[in-house]
């Protein structure tokens, strides 16, 4: 009979084990992964704060501007449109050779970065954007008041000049 309980013991284990692990293992499974609207993460706030993070990252060889940045996206355009447009540009990118940048990043091509993503806010116009942007670099006491300068001429012209 000791031996009978024993083994009932044991089983009673593995079914408790059973029960309440195995489900706590399998938290987030499911049909499949979380979307999570990339758009909704960008604000005029978390794009300074990024701006200036990257900035200061910048040797100061990098942080000199080598040219005129141009908007590259119509403030027009949908979110969708944008992303649509963004996927469609990488595909291009995988299908053709493309040139290869050496060396770090500079402040042209974080700005490139920044053109983007200020397409992506919801709720705004461009210009908005651009402008709470410079009021939050601004602000900024990391930086110092020729790098605000800097970055607050480098907004305008992505505004468009305004």
């Amino acid at each position: 009979m000791s031996l009978f309980r024993s083994r009932a013991c044991v089983l009673a284990v593995i079914a408790t084990l059973v029960a309440f692990v195995l489900p706590a293992l399998g938290v987030g499974c499911g049909p499949g992964p979380i979307e999570v609207d990339k758009a909704a993460e960008y604000t005029p706030e978390s794009i300074a704060q990024e701006l200036a993070f990257r900035y200061r990252a910048l040797n100061p060889e990098a942080k000199k501007s080598t040219r005129k940045i141009r908007p590259k996206s119509k403030s027009d355009k949908s979110v969708a449109d944008l992303e649509r447009d963004e996927r469609a540009e990488k595909k291009n990118k995988n299908t053709e050779a493309t040139k290869k940048r050496t060396g770090p990043p500079t402040i042209d091509d974080v700005m490139e970065d920044l053109d983007t993503k200020l397409n992506k806010i919801k709720g705004t116009s461009r210009s908005e954007s651009c402008q709470k942007v410079i009021e939050t670099i601004s602000k900024d006491s990391s930086l110092t008041e020729s790098d605000r300068q800097n970055l607050t001429e480098k907004l305008r012209e992505l505004a468009g000049g305004s």
